[in-house]
């Protein structure tokens, strides 16, 4: 079973809650098996906007963050074959 991560879970996860909702959210994602989460590209954009309008984060600190959860997850575009220009911009070096 493959599971899409919302991005209230990985804001929630990020800390941008309180540190209860952190827990929980990160005991969720940990709770997964191996392989099985994946993430919506727009998921990946709309965490970046929380970071940085609600969480106050720089914007490479949530670039950081954007980076870290993409790592060794499986990035879906139900809309296109590749990355959207605005997320490969976002993560431009």
């Amino acid at each position: 079973m493959r599971v899409a991560l919302d991005t209230n879970i990985l804001a929630c996860a990020e800390g941008t809650n309180g540190a209860a909702m952190k827990d929980a959210a990160l005991g969720l994602v940990e709770a997964l098996p191996p392989g099985s989460a994946m993430l919506p590209v727009q998921t990946l954009g709309e965490l970046f906007d929380v970071l940085v309008r609600k969480a106050a984060r720089a914007p490479a600190s949530a670039r950081t963050a954007i980076l870290t959860w993409s790592d060794g997850v499986t990035v879906t575009n139900p809309f296109a074959a590749s990355r959207h220009p605005l997320l490969e911009a976002l993560l431009a070096p």
